[in-house]
């Protein structure tokens, strides 16, 4: 792998924590005596997880670094 294969792909790895922390906080967005509920219980919320814009944005910006492959601050891709 080539260092800009690399850094993609970690870029691909930290993407895919980023949207299933984005999910996983999104759904605590409800009524606080349930998630209160939640926690005291270590349940995980109900499914689906569905992300944000956050994610969204992060993803867009990680397929315009790869398809464009242009060096980014101080000359890193």
């Amino acid at each position: 792998m080539t260092n800009p294969d690399i850094r993609l792909n970690r870029a691909r790895v930290a993407l895919e924590g980023l949207s299933v922390g984005d999910a996983f906080g999104e759904r605590f967005f409800v009524n606080p005596d349930i998630v209160s509920n939640l926690i005291s219980q270590r349940a995980l919320p109900a499914s689906p997880w569905a992300y944000t814009d956050d994610t969204e944005m992060a993803r867009k910006i990680r397929k315009l670094k790869s398809e464009s492959r242009r060096p980014g601050p101080a000359g890193r891709p």
